[in-house]
């Protein structure tokens, strides 16, 4: 898939993970050092919200009985990268299995709070 801009790409995937039932984090983005372009971004990789591990201190925060503000982190492998060539911004890397269980339409994640009905 291609899209005109950064924005419009990330919009489509934060709504495809809302209708699949995850949540993304940008994880990284890569800068041009060309100085024509002034560190124009040029690659960005967004991950499921559970990518990595939780650490001692986050594993004592989690509550079974209650929510927690704490993300249980299982090591999701789930990336999506998005780069830009020739002026278009295009979808170039797409891993998509989950370790854990999907939500689809939940309110609750974090990068779809700001999604409009």
């Amino acid at each position: 898939m291609q899209f005109q801009t950064r924005e419009e790409a990330q919009k489509f995937l934060n709504f495809y993970a809302f209708v699949a039932g995850f949540s993304i984090s940008i994880v990284s983005t890569s800068r041009t050092t060309s100085k024509k372009r002034d560190g124009e971004v040029t690659r960005v990789t967004l991950k499921c919200n559970k990518y990595g591990h939780n650490t001692e201190a986050e594993r004592e925060k989690l509550i079974a009985e209650r929510q927690s503000t704490v993300i249980d982190k299982t090591n999701c492998e789930v990336k999506i990268r998005i780069a830009l060539k020739d002026g278009v911004w295009r979808i170039t890397n797409v891993h998509l299995e989950h370790n854990h269980p999907l939500d689809p339409g939940s309110r609750f994640f974090r990068s779809h709070v700001y999604m409009t009905a």
